[in-house]
């Protein structure tokens, strides 16, 4: 529930945020009511989606790589539970959580499968640039229980210094947002490809973005960028793309 009232309280610039609780012996019912921006239909049936975040005004100011809702999505279907959502734009937005009081004796629960057993991205060093600290830990948390190691820092300016830095860990891959605050992931990577490192030319660079216009494409791929990952993304297909690049398949 936490990342549900924080996504509540982030989006909430005026109004209330609410939680309540209600149970009718089979089932426990949670809802957490905001009166906050609210969100668009369309958006609405796909935010349970990996790497989903609404392209509007007030959401680009809300940057983030988009687990969050789809983690908690896979946890209450993993306790069996359901998980809705209905918004009105410049309304608001209730999501309704039901989990089952009893378990069912007949019923077996096969454990989730770790991110370990569906791809092995053991070794691969990351530096991942994401401005949203949720969102970050959550992506973060994914990508080390694949195997792979992973640096984080808050946008551009910081991914520049540390790819740059002699004494720091060097990097395999690097992921990055491209809305991000103080530098942005394209003048991040312009100055990453212009460096003198001798990895500035050839290291992998990811962006991604919730746009898929071609004009956009393009910009990535003049800024040095290697390829975009268009919102909404599946977890399996950031692993693909990660190893791909690492076992030289693309360039």
């Amino acid at each position: 529930m936490t990342n549900l009232l924080s996504n509540a309280v982030k989006f909430t610039i005026h109004g209330t945020v609410t939680l309540s609780v209600s149970d009718d012996g089979d089932k426990i019912r949670i809802l957490v009511k905001d009166t906050g921006c609210g969100m668009k239909k369309e958006f609405q049936e796909i935010i349970f989606q990996p790497f989903t975040q609404e392209d509007t005004t007030y959401g680009r100011t809300q940057t983030g790589t988009g687990l969050g809702m789809a983690i908690i999505s896979e946890l209450v279907q993993l306790l069996n539970g359901a998980i809705s959502v209905q918004s009105i734009p410049d309304k608001g937005t209730t999501f309704t959580v039901e989990l089952p009081l009893h378990a069912d004796a007949d019923q077996n629960v096969p454990a989730a499968p770790s991110p370990q057993q569906q791809v092995d991205l053991g070794g691969i060093r990351i530096l991942m640039a994401e401005d949203n600290a949720i969102n970050s830990m959550i992506a973060e948390e994914l990508l080390t229980q694949a195997g792979a190691q992973v640096k984080t820092v808050e946008n551009g300016r910081q991914a520049v210094d540390y790819f740059l830095d002699p004494d720091a860990e060097p990097v395999d891959l690097i992921l990055m947002d491209i809305r991000m605050p103080v530098m942005d992931g394209l003048e991040a990577a312009r100055r990453i490809r212009a460096s003198a490192h001798p990895r500035a030319k050839d290291i992998p660079i990811l962006a991604l973005t919730a746009n898929g216009l071609e004009e956009d494409n393009k910009e990535i791929l003049d800024a040095g960028m290697n390829k975009r990952l268009s919102k909404p993304l599946s977890v399996s297909l950031l692993y693909e793309s990660i190893l791909s690049y690492i076992k030289g398949k693309e360039r």
